[in-house]
């Protein structure tokens, strides 16, 4: 039981049911309160696409890279991971929003003490609106054809970051705090539904999900490792409204969910199609980028998502 309440058991099976198509290479997915569903990399690379309650399928927005992530923050601001042109090549990595409304887009960081980012991959907001990110490599070099011959971020040698905007009584954002580093290729970010001192990362090159105690400054301690997958890797998650975590585990076809607390797989189902690398909850379903589909599946998983921060 969680407050109370009764914890259902989860589905023996799941049938996954497409529900968006045309996609590029779909990365972030996210709701607002009024259930408009947005997404990363819809009919080409450097869009977020909007599905509004009618099924009305539309590119909304162009962010100049590549969206990596998606929250949507307290006041309607769709808030982008983007990491960048030519995945993140360019050193044009950023976080920004988009007014939901006027569209308008404004940078909120493109650099850390006068360094660029090299390639965000996940955002996520607490309940006072400071935006946490996560810059997980150094970019590749230009002499380099592909990122698997750079070996600047691996277990060996960690380069990647997670930071802090720390956003003003106005939603204005203020200095950027490196509030981890040393992590092998941080991708996935979410605080605890229950208790927002608890932080979790995913750390991608040793596959372990990692959670953090998070001070009242915002600042992360006391880091352990919550579970280590004995395959592939993982990528974005969300708790649903038991506490249970729903893992991504791209570059496969499969999302696990774990209980945080025992540090056990619970059970896995299969999304659909291979490159599964984000999830979301709307209502009582699951849904997932399936970037080798290019499409977004929809899991009819019977629980809600936790409330979403902030």
């Amino acid at each position: 039981m969680t407050d109370g309440k009764i914890i259902p058991a989860l589905p023996k099976e799941l049938t996954p049911f497409p529900v968006v198509a045309n996609m590029d290479y779909c990365q972030g997915t996210i709701f607002d309160k009024q259930g408009n569903f947005y997404f990363g990399g819809y009919v080409r690379n450097g869009t977020i696409g909007r599905m509004t309650l009618d099924g009305t399928v539309e590119v909304w927005a162009h962010v100049g890279g590549q969206v990596n992530a998606l929250r949507v923050d307290a006041y309607g601001n769709v808030v982008v991971a983007d990491c960048g042109g030519n995945d993140g090549r360019d050193d044009n990595s950023r976080i920004s929003r988009i007014h939901p409304v006027t569209r308008q887009l404004e940078v909120l960081t493109d650099n850390y003490e006068g360094t660029s980012y090299k390639g965000i991959y996940e955002v996520c907001l607490d309940s006072k609106g400071n935006v946490y990110f996560a810059d997980p490599r150094c970019g590749t070099p230009k002499h380099f054809t592909n990122r698997d011959e750079c070996k600047c971020n691996d277990i060996e040698n960690p380069i990647g970051a997670v930071y802090m905007i720390d956003m003003d009584a106005d939603n204005n954002p203020g200095k950027v705090i490196r509030i981890d580093d040393r992590i092998a290729y941080p991708h996935g970010l979410a605080f605890h539904p229950d208790d927002e001192s608890r932080f979790f990362v995913g750390e991608v090159k040793t596959r372990r999900l990692l959670e953090y105690k998070r001070l009242t400054d915002g600042t992360l301690t006391n880091k352990r490792i919550v579970f280590e997958f004995p395959t592939s890797s993982l990528s974005g998650f969300r708790f649903d409204e038991y506490g249970r975590l729903w893992v991504s585990r791209n570059p496969g076809s499969i999302v696990d969910v774990l209980d945080v607390d025992k540090g056990e797989l619970l059970t896995s189902y299969d999304a659909g199609g291979n490159g599964v690398n984000n999830v979301c909850f709307w209502d009582k379903s699951l849904y997932v980028n399936v970037a080798y589909k290019h499409s977004i599946h929809r899991l009819d998983v019977g629980v809600r998502g936790a409330s979403v921060i902030p």
